[in-house]
């Protein structure tokens, strides 16, 4: 059994608001079938449950209930795989690079050793969830259970859908991703340095004990404080882009009150017209302008006899320095590199930790 250490303990707002348990099961997610048949190991991969969901417009949308009546099968190798496909389903979206990524998990366990590897870790999991709790669970996919490319934002979908409604231990599993690690530091629950992906066991056990003690608190259950975190982390990219329209707003406001100005306080940045006042146009900056510019100095600009003239009119030691060529400075790529910085992502046995880019792209739900 892994040793938890003490830790801070997450404190949640108490008048964050809860959406009620019906809106929570209904939040339903679009999905392409077509999509994903042919990134599965086979079509019996595919839970029926999903081929019933009700179409809305061009997409079919499987809820949280849905999901819910399939871990039921769960004691079996095909109710695992339909468990771990509709918590996948669900929790990417219809967007081809999405499906894409997700479907990374059984192409790198191609053929029979889907049977020995992902089927046996996805079930002693399970085991783990159901007998030794929620904890003990993550910890086990996160390390020796882990399964290539599924990562902690999608394994704890899988655990959510597979214990909440039957709990083993003082917790429920409930879903953390990056939108839910957001709202955390936006609410000021976590230090700012709380990681958006990769979380360890002991911070996943806080998070659960936050959302626990929220939820007794309010009388609710742990899955409406997951999905009320969620909403507000979906919501602050917008207060973000509101924010910057309220910024461009003032811009305006700030131009105008100079076009208002005096003329002797905007001489320098406007100029008379027969319509009256109107800002300067800037100089042009274009990059053949730029060339232009590096190629014939502003002293030598102009038709071709002027530029010999003025290079005729130059001492001679002027037009040697012309004549020279600069060496090039020799540029270190390894500093200048674009790539994105690796970080550690969730692994705590001491073994060899998988990397990920920070700028992955986060789930869907």
């Amino acid at each position: 059994m892994h040793q938890y250490q003490g830790a801070r303990v997450i404190v949640l707002p108490h008048e964050l608001d809860l959406p009620d348990r019906d809106t929570v099961l209904g939040q339903a997610i679009p999905f392409d079938r077509a999509r994903w048949i042919p990134v599965l190991p086979d079509a019996a991969w595919w839970p029926s449950e999903l081929d019933s969901c009700p179409l809305v417009g061009k997409w079919p949308r499987v809820d949280r209930r849905t999901v819910f009546n399939i871990p039921r099968k769960a004691d079996t190798v095909e109710g695992r795989r339909h468990l771990l496909v509709a918590a996948l389903v669900w929790g990417t979206g219809t967007k081809v690079q999405s499906v894409h990524r997700r479907a990374q998990i059984f192409r790198h366990s191609p053929g029979t050793d889907i049977a020995t590897r992902l089927d046996a870790r996805l079930k002693a999991a399970l085991d783990a969830l159901r007998k030794r709790g929620t904890a003990e669970a993550y910890w086990a996919l996160n390390n020796k259970q882990h399964i290539r490319y599924l990562g902690a934002a999608f394994f704890t979908k899988v655990l959510y859908f597979a214990g909440h409604e039957s709990p083993a231990g003082p917790y429920r599993p409930v879903i953390l991703d990056s939108v839910v690690s957001r709202a955390l530091k936006d609410l000021k629950a976590v230090d700012v340095d709380w990681p958006e992906n990769g979380w360890t066991t002991d911070q996943y056990r806080q998070y659960l004990e936050g959302v626990h003690d929220l939820a007794q608190r309010r009388g609710v259950l742990p899955d409406q404080v997951e999905a009320a975190l969620f909403s507000h982390g979906k919501q602050l990219p917008r207060l973000l882009r509101a924010m910057r329209g309220v910024g461009h707003a003032l811009c305006a406001s700030a131009a105008a009150r100079t076009r208002s100005a005096p003329t002797t306080a905007r001489s320098s940045t406007c100029v008379e017209t027969g319509s009256g006042l109107l800002p300067r146009r800037p100089p042009p900056q274009g990059a053949r302008v730029r060339r232009a510019r590096r190629r014939f100095p502003p002293a030598a600009q102009g038709p071709p006899a002027k530029r010999r003239a003025a290079a005729v009119s130059r001492p001679p030691h002027c037009r040697a320095e012309l004549r020279q060529v600069a060496t090039p400075t020799p540029v270190n790529l390894a500093v200048h590199s674009t790539r994105l910085p690796k970080v550690q992502h969730g692994r705590e046995d001491g073994g060899a930790a998988r990397e990920r880019p920070i700028g992955h792209t986060e789930a869907v739900r």
